[in-house]
Parts: C-alpha cells; sequence; structure tokens
C-alpha cells in the first residue's frame, strides 16, 4: 500500500495520492495575498461608507432646508397678518382722542453689514449676522381668530362690564385670555453663551409678545399694584400704564387704543419707578424707550456687581472693561437684566415649563427693518453694473447715481463716507428726544426711531419744550410770527420724522447649526392707503 506525503514547493501546493493512484493538488492563499485581499474589502468598505455618509449629509441639508423654509414661512406669514391688522394709519400726528393706537420702529444702531459704530474698538466681523437690534411695534385688529394670552391670575366677571383681574401669590394660576385688539411688539435677545459679548450664530432669538387690549379690565387688586413693571409684564399678556393718581402715587391700568397713542403708556417706555432703578418717576416730556423691558414672558430680574441692571457706564457683569459690554446695554438683552427660570422665583415659578413660548424663531442671524425712502439715491457699481442701495456693499465706492427710491436703515448716514440727503438719511427730529442710546462695546452709539407719535402733546398742559409757553401751537395765537397762527413750527413736540411711512421691510435670516445651511426670507408692507 502506497502512502501519501505532502511534497511542499515553492507555491505551496500540496499534492496527495489516493488508494487508485491517483494525483490531487489543493493551493493555498499566501500571507501577501490574504493582506491584499483585506485591503481590498477595507477599501470597498470604505467606499460604500462615504457613499452612505455623503447621501446621509444631503438627507440632513434637504431636511434643514425644509425646516427652515417652514419656520421662516409661517414666521412671515405671522408677520405679515400681525401688519395687516394695524389699527392706525402710518403717518405722524394722529390725535389721541380718534383711538387709533399706534405703529414704532425702532432702528438700533447696529447695521446689516456691520456689526457696531464704524471704526468701534474689536469690530465684529462675523458675516453671517446682520442687524438684530431692530424692534417693532404697533397695535392690531384681528381680522379672525382673537389675540390669546397668558396671565399669571384669574378673570373675575362677577361685574361683566368690569371684569377684575385677580392674583394670589401664594397660589398663582396660570390662565389664558382674548381681545380682537392688542399691542404687539416683535424684537430680539441676545444670550452671550460663549461669553464673548458678541451675538455669534445660536445666541440670538426672535420674540413676539401680544399684549391684550382690555380698557374694562379692573386692575385694582393690591397684588397687581405691587408689582414691578418687569415682574407684570413677565407674567401678565397685558396691555398696561402706570398713571400718577396723586403725588407721589402710582396705579397701574389697562390701556384702551386712545391711551396707545402716547409714547409713556406703551410697553416698554419711560413707566413707574420701580423699574428700573431711576429717580422719582415723571411724565415730563420725553417718554424714553428702555428696551430692557422688552423681556420675554417668564424672565426675572438680575442685577451686575454695581447693583444696577445694565446701567451705561458701569461694567455691570464683571466681564471686560470697566464700561458697557453688548450683552449690558440693553440693545437686544442683558447678561444682568433676565435669565430664564432656572432660579427660585415665586412669583413666575408656574412659568418654567412655558418659558420661551413666546419665541418666534430660535437659532437667528438677522431681523432688519428697513423704511421706504423715495427719495434714497441709489448708484451703480463700477465693477458689476448692479444697482446699489445704502447699506449694500460697495455702495459708497460707486459714485454714479442713477435713481431714487430704496428701502434703508433710520439715520443710514451714520455708517455712509459720503452723507445722502432723503427722508430718513438723516438722525432724527431733536424736539422728539428719541435719539439717545447707552453704549456699543465702550462707544457712544446712536438709535432712531419712526413713531406715529401723538398731537396730544400740544394740548396737554405741559410746557414740554421748557421755554415758558404751554402749547403754543394749539392756543390760536401766531406765537413765532411766521406762517400763521398755531403753524407746524410753533408746536412743542415733533415726531422723530415728521412724514408718512410709505412701507417697511423685513428680512428674517436664521441658521441650522448642524448643516450650516442658511436661509433668509423678506416680508414686506405697503402702507399706501387704497
Amino acid at each position: 500500500m502506497k502512502s501519501s506525503y505532502a511534497h511542499p514547493d515553492r507555491s505551496h501546493r500540496q499534492i496527495r495520492r489516493t488508494a487508485s493512484g491517483t494525483r490531487l493538488s489543493r493551493h493555498g492563499m499566501t500571507l501577501v495575498e490574504m493582506l491584499v485581499a483585506m485591503a481590498l474589502s477595507l477599501l470597498i468598505i470604505l467606499a460604500v461608507t462615504q457613499v452612505f455618509r455623503l447621501v446621509g449629509d444631503n438627507v440632513l441639508a434637504s431636511r434643514a432646508v425644509l425646516e427652515m423654509a417652514g419656520q421662516l414661512r409661517g414666521t412671515a406669514d405671522q408677520l405679515q397678518g400681525d401688519l395687516d391688522g394695524l389699527t392706525v394709519p402710518v403717518r405722524p400726528w394722529p390725535d389721541a382722542s380718534s383711538g387709533l393706537g399706534y405703529f414704532e420702529y425702532y432702528e438700533g444702531p447696529l447695521w446689516d453689514m456691520g456689526l457696531g459704530p464704524m471704526g468701534a474698538p474689536g469690530r465684529y466681523s462675523e458675516s453671517s449676522v446682520g442687524d438684530i437690534d431692530d424692534v417693532l411695534m404697533f397695535t392690531a385688529r384681528s381680522k379672525g381668530e382673537p389675540f390669546a394670552g397668558q396671565i399669571l391670575g384669574t378673570i373675575d366677571y362677577t361685574n361683566p362690564n368690569r371684569p377684575r383681574l385677580l392674583y394670589n401669590p401664594a397660589a398663582p394660576q396660570m390662565s389664558v385670555i382674548y381681545s380682537q385688539v392688542a399691542e404687539i411688539a416683535w424684537f430680539t435677545r441676545f444670550n452671550d453663551w460663549n461669553g464673548n459679548t458678541f451675538p455669534d450664530p445660536g445666541e440670538v432669538t426672535l420674540h413676539r409678545r401680544v399684549f391684550l387690549v382690555l380698557p374694562n379690565l379692573d386692575l385694582t387688586d393690591p397684588s397687581i399694584q405691587t408689582l414691578s413693571s418687569l415682574q407684570f409684564y413677565s407674567a401678565f399678556d397685558i396691555s398696561v400704564a402706570t398713571v400718577e393718581t396723586g403725588p407721589g402715587v402710582w396705579t397701574r391700568r389697562a390701556n384702551s387704543l386712545e391711551d396707545l397713542t402716547r409714547r409713556e403708556n406703551r410697553i416698554a417706555h419711560y413707566g413707574s419707578g420701580a423699574f428700573p432703578v431711576i429717580p422719582p418717576p415723571s411724565r415730563s416730556y420725553p417718554y424714553h424707550f428702555w428696551r430692557a423691558l422688552l423681556a420675554p414672558q417668564g424672565t426675572v430680574i438680575t442685577y451686575g456687581n454695581d447693583g444696577q441692571p445694565g446701567v451705561a457706564g458701569d461694567n455691570d457683569d464683571g466681564v471686560g472693561a470697566a464700561d458697557d459690554s453688548i450683552g449690558e446695554a440693553g440693545q437686544f438683552g442683558s447678561d444682568d437684566l433676565a435669565i430664564p427660570v432656572d432660579v427660585p422665583f415665586p412669583l413666575l415659578a408656574p412659568f418654567a415649563e412655558t418659558y420661551g413660548s413666546d419665541v418666534i424663531l430660535s437659532q437667528l442671524l438677522a431681523f432688519d427693518v428697513k423704511a421706504y425712502d423715495p427719495y434714497a439715491p441709489t448708484r451703480q457699481s463700477a465693477s458689476t453694473m448692479d444697482s446699489l442701495t445704502p447699506g449694500d456693499p460697495g455702495y459708497d465706492a460707486a459714485g454714479l447715481a442713477i435713481g431714487q427710491g430704496a428701502f434703508v436703515d433710520l439715520y443710514y448716514n451714520r455708517y455712509l463716507a459720503v452723507p445722502a440727503a432723503s427722508l430718513f438719511s438723516g438722525p432724527p427730529s431733536l424736539r422728539s428726544a428719541v435719539g439717545t442710546a447707552p453704549l456699543i462695546w465702550g462707544t457712544p452709539s446712536f438709535s432712531s426711531t419712526y413713531d406715529t407719535w401723538s398731537l396730544y402733546y400740544e394740548h396737554n398742559g405741559v410746557d414740554e419744550d421748557g421755554d415758558g409757553l404751554v402749547d403754543e401751537g394749539t392756543n390760536g395765537f401766531d406765537d413765532d410770527g411766521i406762517n400763521g397762527v398755531d403753524d407746524v413750527g410753533e408746536r412743542e413736540t415733533a415726531p422723530p420724522y415728521p412724514v408718512p411711512l410709505r412701507g417697511i421691510q423685513v428680512r428674517l435670516r436664521i441658521i441650522d447649526n448642524d448643516s450650516r445651511q442658511v436661509r433668509q426670507v423678506t416680508v414686506t408692507t405697503n402702507f399706501i392707503p387704497e
């Protein structure tokens, strides 16, 4: 019997014989061949993985685009609907007795092509973040479902003609109320999460607060009257004013549209002495706009190292130099002023679950409001032949004027090397006294406001301009000897821009931080009467 044997050769071939003498051979793989095969397998797996990753990224980007488009579309529809319900013609000097309400557009010192005043130290260069410190406030009437608001209390309807607002600090109760008319504020808040004092992507949110106009509402409950302005605004979606009912006695009451034609009765304007901490309150002209009081629903007061909530010139948050950082300035939020309800605060504790319910858009990059100026010069770019408007890159360098009419920032001359002459190019009227603003990055800034104003100030028995004459614009005399009796030049006050506003444009820009996708939508509203 022949035995089988194996003879290794150079190819590692194994040869065996069967019992009948037949020769059988079997090939094996070398180590090199195995490594090559493994490498090819890994390359194939890597290629497949890359394909799946690309597909996944595309799906993620497409989903982000769809979600952002939906968010922007919903926000644009909401804003357009609010503006369509305006109760007042957007032109100056409505009479308070007409009960038309108001329209106010606050243009902060920032602008879309560069945050911070020109030449400011540490000028911010993040190009995706635009103008984020504008504010829209106005009265509107719903054309469909009534406006809804939250309150930290209940309504007693025992007297249906004079329902009473009740608040129990020991057992606060959240309720919902409704009205066909409301005071609406669109504004932004800046939360400096990384502490660099600049608004980076993802640190700005857009808010919409609706304050119901319920003039018959009884607010005499003592627990209501003792709340500070910020406490009340944070917990009650009701339009109120604080009026002096006796020497040093201030009473909170519900507003009517007639009341809201006057600046001092509106949300975030110079109110009671309880907040902010200022000298005894006064109703003397002017009536300042305190953006700091535009707080999201459910915020609480916190104070800086100096005990003040963002006072100009003080290093309230202890960050940086001993001057105002952008977080303290009150332009679009304050590190010292308001924080989410994550600390014990009995008054607002029930709002802990609903904090941010007034957030319209998160991850905001721009909320840029512009007014239509029929005389704003448009220029042609020498390099691209494009038509440029104030605020566009290269506008200053473009010398040839090719037309007029554009949507512009109020007081857009502040960022032009060569000033222009048009309705809204310059600062607001000094007689309006609304052009003050705190420091931004330690640099003095200037804000502007378009306001429908009120004729009330010209027949209220107060010497607003301090010239020793009272209501000389309506007293029936030719006090200045120019242009006849009670001409416009004799009036003690003036709207910031004493011209009708033909329309506004609002640009909304957001970012998806995961996909880094950026999307923008524009809302344009025409105020010309039909």
